[in-house]
């Protein structure tokens, strides 16, 4: 009995424990089977022993109980491992089952936040996107691309690419075939667009999708690069083009042009380069402005381009300077005939806002010879352009050797010509003027020549006009007047019965402030009257500086030397200027008294000026005399008489050697 008690206090307990434990009811029957096969086992015993109560069966039933209570022990503890370890299983499975909850959740919710972002992303992307399957279907699109590609076909879930897709574009199909393919490519291609009337710039990308190693479906982007292609064609214009005529500039010009001379080169062809510069270009824009200058250079690019062949290049350098380049022709008379035609093209004049302008060009010519560089046959044909300008412009010169020896010379004369004065290679002549009344000689004109080291004497029309673009002509004039009035102090002490020293002055020099001071100067410094001393400006000076000189004339005149007016009557003479000046002399230039004696008209217009200048009350002076019937002819009707028959230029001792034997 007092097991039964015991057993059923454990049952009891056990029912507790498990209870609070939550323990699962299986593992309660596990308990309650084996204190119910413990209290049938001892109730057994227990019938037994009273059965047959002998002390032999009590010492049996006893260790029979012991035995019992034994297994039932091991049993019992067993069991209560075994609930123990169940608990701490079942405590870890519950808390990896919260753990991931938890995390199934934050899993899921990360991704409805990127298939939304993914969403967005494909939706709201700036570029169009389809997703098509193997066969070319969309399977969805994004907003920018039915806006671009299928503008009100939205109603339409699954229309073929290869069907509505740009359909109708050879192009565009073989693009497609390719994305199809399945491989990861991008690729260019373009499109007329017939509404807009442009070409249209398509970049494709495509993104293949696939599942267990097989293609399912891909991503077309589609990305339009017109603009970016737009932009791209204006930078390579403006490197390559000149943005006002459009035709080929220096950097395309000298590209070719190396191209061109090593095929020359490689197969026996014939290059050629043609500088052409517009004549009086830059008085269109002074006077005209650049508006009418830019529509000029325009008429002039088409005019060109319209009268070359198709196997040449025409190119604008910058300003009115203009190249063409030729890489196929056949001889020298093709180029030839080539600047004829081109010099035709202009005969026409051209019509500007209302403005009529004749325009000419000056067009100089550089055959390439093997071994030339490019910049050596640029350099030629530039030289026989500027040789065509200072040869009267509209025409056209091939370079040779003379041109080229010709500007060798200049550069060594522009070169040296900063050091001739104080080298001392400078030196004058005088060529005397005889008084066409008397007969006899009366005054002297000094002109200066440079005896160059190496050229010998060099005149000055060679160098004078180098000299003024240079300026050295300020320094070279003073160094002239100052000289000739020192030859004229000289003369005159000696007792020569001499009138006047004629002087050429420049219009630099008349133009700077202190020219006044600079012969005030040296008239102190010489120590000779002014009144011995005669100043001879050219006409052009006068016509084109007339209110600006004006009264440095009069400041001359009022020193009291005397103003020439010379080379009257030629180039862009004028008569109005006359009565505003103050001036001596006249000085009727050689080109007009050439051929007078054949020529009745140009003998009435020799007179006309004559009387012109004894109604002005100035004294006349003919130069240009070269024979005995001239010398009769102005016997009687100018002042002084000027020529190589009269007496050449003489040098420093031949002067008074000649003023020695008159």
């Amino acid at each position: 009995m007092l097991c039964m008690l015991l057993l059923i206090t454990c049952i009891f307990l056990i029912h507790k424990r498990l209870k609070k434990e939550n323990v699962y009811v299986a593992d309660f029957g596990g308990f309650v089977r084996i204190i119910s096969l413990g209290i049938i086992a001892a109730l057994t015993v227990e019938f037994l022993f009273l059965r047959f109560a002998t002390d032999y069966l009590r010492v049996i039933s006893y260790i029979l109980y012991s035995c019992l209570f034994i297994v039932f022990v091991v049993l019992f503890i067993r069991k209560i491992i075994i609930v123990t370890e169940k608990e701490e299983l079942m405590q870890y499975t519950y808390e990896m089952n919260e753990q991931f909850e938890d995390l199934l959740y934050e899993r899921t919710k990360e991704w409805r936040r990127n298939e939304h972002n993914d969403y967005s992303f494909f939706q709201y992307f700036p570029n169009p996107i389809v997703y098509i399957d193997v066969d070319g279907n969309i399977l969805k699109r994004n907003s920018a691309a039915e806006k671009m590609i299928f503008g009100d076909m939205k109603h339409i879930k699954e229309l073929p690419l290869h069907k509505d897709f740009l359909q109708g574009d050879k192009k565009v199909q073989d693009l497609i075939e390719n994305v199809l393919k399945g491989e990861r490519r991008k690729f260019d291609f373009s499109v007329y667009d017939v509404e807009l009337r442009t070409t249209r710039y398509f970049e494709v990308t495509s993104i293949p999708v696939h599942i267990q190693a097989k293609l399912d479906s891909m991503y077309v982007m589609l990305k339009e690069t017109t603009k970016a292609m737009e932009q791209e064609k204006q930078i390579y214009e403006l490197a390559h083009y000149d943005p006002l005529t459009k035709l080929a500039n220096r950097r395309t010009f000298d590209k070719q042009l190396t191209t061109h001379l090593t095929l020359a080169d490689e197969k026996d062809r014939n290059v050629a380069v043609m500088f052409i510069d517009v004549d009086r270009f830059k008085m269109v824009n002074d006077t005209l402005g650049h508006d009418v200058g830019d529509e000029l250079l325009k008429e002039v690019s088409r005019r060109l381009v319209v009268a070359v062949t198709s196997t040449t290049l025409v190119a604008r350098l910058g300003g009115d300077e203009f190249t063409i380049l030729f890489y196929d022709f056949m001889n020298e008379k093709e180029l030839i005939k080539m600047s004829e035609i081109i010099l035709a093209t202009f005969d026409k004049p051209v019509i500007l806002q209302e403005h009529v302008l004749k325009v000419t060009l000056s067009i100089g010519i550089a055959i390439y010879e093997k071994g030339m560089d490019s910049a050596t046959l640029m350099k030629n044909a530039d030289s026989a352009m500027y040789y065509v300008k200072a040869k009267g412009k509209n025409h056209y010169q091939i370079f040779n050797e003379a041109i080229a020896r010709h500007y060798q010379c200049q550069f060594t004369i522009e070169k040296d010509l900063y050091n001739a004065i104080e080298h001392n290679e400078l030196i004058l002549s005088y060529q005397p003027l005889f008084s066409s009344r008397q007969s006899a000689f009366s005054c002297l004109e000094a002109f200066v020549c440079w005896k160059h080291p190496s050229l010998g004497i060099v005149s000055s029309a060679e160098f004078i006009p180098i000299a003024e673009e240079t300026g050295l002509i300020v320094p070279i004039g003073e160094w002239v007047i100052r000289e000739a009035c020192k030859k004229m102090r000289d003369l005159l002490s000696k007792g020569y019965p001499l009138m006047k020293m004629f002087v050429s002055i420049s219009q630099k020099q008349l133009e700077k402030d202190d020219f006044l001071e600079k012969v005030q100067s040296i008239l102190s410094e010489v120590n000779i009257a002014a009144t011995y001393i005669e100043f001879v400006v050219m006409e052009s000076t006068l016509v084109a500086r007339e209110g600006a000189l004006k009264h440095k004339i009069e400041a001359l005149r009022h020193l009291g030397i005397c103003i020439t007016i010379a080379n009257f009557g030629t180039g862009h003479s004028s008569l109005s200027y006359l009565p505003n000046f103050s001036f001596d002399t006249l000085k009727l230039a050689r080109e007009l008294t050439e051929g007078m004696e054949e020529n009745d008209k140009r003998a009435t217009v020799v007179e006309a000026v004559l009387e012109l200048a004894y109604l002005l009350g100035c004294k006349t002076i003919v130069e240009g005399i070269e024979s005995e019937n001239q010398v009769e002819y102005f016997q009687h009707k100018c002042h002084y008489m000027q020529g190589e028959y009269l007496s050449k230029r003489l040098s420093l001792e031949e002067i008074e050697r000649f003023l020695h034997e008159q």
